[in-house]
């Protein structure tokens, strides 16, 4: 059983919102003493991959000699989406990366199980394609319940935790992010500050497809990574409201991988491309056609599902080839994780650009090779031991970046 420490600390925008709307309102704090370092903690989104930014964080708490169990003694902000998220709660509660690993280990199991006698990709097909017998879902809500509130009770509230924390989830209904936190002043930007911690863990990590849509405050709650897989820059700009008359700050920003794309043909940008491009994109149309054809005959009570699956403008044709056969779970397993949290993160190095402002930051991010599994919900022990290899070889190949880090991080 974790037995972390519990202290007293108080504490629905869309990015543009928080960044700019933020810089204009009033400042909910007046900072009296010396300028002072502002330090955020950031934790991508990503199932099991979390193992990865796990043993990350439990490697770098032992190099930076930080107290694996008072991360948010260490750091002003934490912030972090899905399982992110999850790990952002309980290190503001005063769990440590090693309590983490172990959760991964002994509730993966229980998390992702699923009740069919068919293999796992088979089964997933069928609920995405929505057969009359299947759940609408990969996996049931219950079990996540469970484990979270394992660890936190089922009463314990943001405002509970010794740590600030920034939490993104987004209303289905109203098609606009929800964003909790334990941070007072900046409503009705952050909001959630009496919210249980389990219905915010349950929120931030309802990912479509995997996971049914959670509720609060009478809204349909997804995944905060369809609002952002990487929050990194939210909380950046709460940060510098804080503290604004701080003029320097350490970002550690922890993603779970990029999955590998080589199957994926990476067709030119410009207008027309090669002949051989054009081909292509005739073939992929071609291919798409004939699948959409194919799963209506099979499935012609399903029509709009097929048409989800196969449609070009949710799969744009110069990053899918539909002909692959791990195309579906590809998007599944992908859909939080490409794209916007690199934006972020190459927002936040621009930031470390600023002539007039001290900003550190450092990206903790492992990149899939080719037959590596990427996949979101494998928690066998192997899959853990090789994800936890994958990070302490990033470890090391990132270590002078991280060194130099620490070293900012750990002045000021």
């Amino acid at each position: 059983m974790i037995s972390p420490r519990i202290g007293k600390r108080r504490g629905m925008c869309d990015e543009v919102s928080i960044e700019s709307l933020l810089m204009n309102q009033q400042q909910p704090t007046t900072q009296t003493t010396a300028p002072k370092t502002v330090r955020i903690l950031s934790l991508d989104g990503g199932g099991m991959r979390g193992y990865l930014s796990a043993t990350f964080l439990q490697r770098f708490c032992q190099e930076a000699g930080i107290n694996p169990q008072e991360l948010f003694n260490h750091f002003d902000i934490i912030t972090g989406t899905s399982i992110g998220g999850i790990q952002a709660l309980a290190y503001a509660y005063g769990l440590s990366p090693e309590n983490m690993l172990g959760f991964f280990a002994s509730e993966g199991a229980k998390i992702f199980a699923y009740d069919s006698v068919l293999p796992l990709p088979a089964y997933k097909a069928s609920v995405l394609l929505g057969l009359p017998t299947y759940p609408l879902t990969f996996y049931r809500q219950e079990p996540l319940k469970a484990a979270l509130e394992a660890v936190f009770g089922v009463s314990l509230q943001l405002s509970d935790l010794p740590g600030k924390v920034i939490i993104p989830s987004w209303q289905a209904g109203k098609n606009t992010p929800l964003i909790f936190s334990n941070i007072p002043g900046f409503e009705p930007f952050l909001t959630g500050l009496d919210t249980e911690v389990v219905r915010v863990g349950l929120a931030t990590s309802a990912a479509p497809l995997y996971f049914p849509s959670a509720s609060g405050g009478g809204q349909t709650l997804l995944d905060g990574g369809v609002y952002h897989n990487n929050p990194v820059t939210s909380a950046f700009a709460v940060a510098k409201q804080l503290s604004p008359a701080s003029t320097r700050a350490c970002v550690l920003s922890v993603g779970t991988g990029l999955a590998h794309t080589a199957f994926i043909p990476k067709l030119r940008a410009q207008a027309g491309g090669s002949l051989e491009d054009q081909l292509l994109r005739q073939e992929v149309k071609a291919e798409i056609e004939k699948l959409r054809q194919k799963l209506l005959r099979r499935h012609p009570h399903h029509r709009d599902q097929v048409n989800r699956v196969v449609d070009t403008a949710l799969m744009p044709i110069n990053d899918l080839v539909p002909y692959n056969v791990e195309y579906l779970f590809y998007l599944m397993d992908n859909v939080f994780i490409t794209g916007p949290q690199e934006l972020n993160a190459k927002l936040m190095a621009l930031e470390s650009q600023n002539l007039y402002e001290e900003v550190f930051s450092y990206r903790f991010q492992y990149q899939f090779l080719e037959g590596q599994d990427a996949s979101l919900d494998n928690y066998a022990p192997e899959q853990l031991a090789a994800l936890a290899q994958y990070a302490e070889q990033q470890y090391e190949r990132d270590r002078f970046l991280i060194e130099n880090f620490i070293s900012h991080f750990k002045a000021g």
